[in-house]
Formats: C-alpha cells, sequence, structure tokens
C-alpha cells in the first residue's frame, strides 16, 4: 500500500502506537494509553505505550534512484500500572495477581511467533524482530501504584511499496 506521503511513512511513533494499542485492545486488554494524551483514567489498571526509534540499519535505493534509509531498531515499552488493593488475586491459575496476570497477557500478545503487527495495522511496514529486552517492576509510593515496564526491541522495515510514487 503506498502512503499519502513520506511524512506517513516517518510517522513511525504514531504509527507503531497505534498498531500496539489495536493490538493490546484486541486481546481484550482496555484502558490503553498513548504518549501525551489527555484521556480520563476509566480504571485502576491502566497500559502505557511508548515507542522509540533507534538507528538506521540499511540504505537502500528507490526506483527512481533516491537514497533512503529503510530498515530500522526501535524500543517498544508498554508499562503496566495497577493500583495496589487488598484482593487483587488473578483467575488464571499459578498467576499471583492481577498485575502479573496483565504483564503475561502482553508479553503473550508480541510473541514474534504470532506475528501481531500485520499489513492491517502496519500497512508501510515489515516487522522483521519482535525480540523481549526483559521487565522492570516497581512500586510508586505517593500513589501505591505497582508497575512493570515490558520492553521489547522492534527491527522493522519500510515496505518497498509503501513509498509514495
Amino acid at each position: 500500500m503506498s502512503a499519502p506521503s513520506t511524512k506517513q511513512i516517518y510517522n513511525f511513533k504514531g504509527n507503531f502506537v497505534a498498531a500496539v494499542k489495536s493490538i493490546l485492545e484486541a486481546t481484550g486488554m482496555t484502558d490503553v494509553y498513548l504518549e501525551r494524551t489527555l484521556s480520563a483514567l476509566k480504571s485502576n489498571a491502566r497500559k502505557e505505550i511508548t515507542f522509540e526509534l533507534g538507528q538506521a540499519l540499511n540504505e537502500s535505493a528507490l526506483p527512481n534512484g533516491e537514497h533512503v534509509y529503510d530498515f530500522y531498531a526501535a524500543r517498544l515499552r508498554i508499562r503496566i500500572v495497577t493500583a495496589r488493593r487488598a484482593d487483587q488475586s488473578s483467575p488464571v491459575a499459578e498467576v499471583r495477581d492481577l498485575h502479573d496476570q496483565f504483564t503475561c497477557e502482553v508479553l503473550a500478545a508480541f510473541e514474534e511467533r504470532i506475528a501481531p503487527f500485520t499489513t492491517v495495522n502496519l500497512p508501510y511496514y515489515a516487522v522483521k524482530t519482535i525480540r523481549p529486552l526483559g521487565t522492570r517492576s516497581d512500586l510508586d509510593l505517593t500513589f501505591l501504584e505497582d508497575f512493570t515496564d515490558i520492553d521489547f526491541e522492534i527491527q522493522f522495515g519500510i515496505r518497498s511499496d509503501a513509498w509514495p510514487a
């Protein structure tokens, strides 16, 4: 699918966070938030998405001879935030609480083998690698919120047919 402009192709952050949001919502997760949005919180649990573009890994020539970078590394972070309460048991056997259940669900949703990124949710890119980089958990004592950051390295290319004519 050809993009209407190169600006749409280079909107890496906007395109990826929208795709991640749609993947999380398709798995039944609610309260998914993007950076710099003013949405009101609807529950005591939320998922926050950040996407940071890394270095260009490949340069190629378009049919018109123009040289472009077309393959990149990036870091995706999904933060699970839950309010600490007395009863947060998980209905899933052998999962300690709802916070850990949400973490498991995010990790499962972004397994490389199930190819969560498609031409439907990312029409201009082909994702080659989704590598989990680990998790980091802590407690925000001010708001009594538990949080877990789940980081992924993403390697993706711009589809050759995405470039405007």
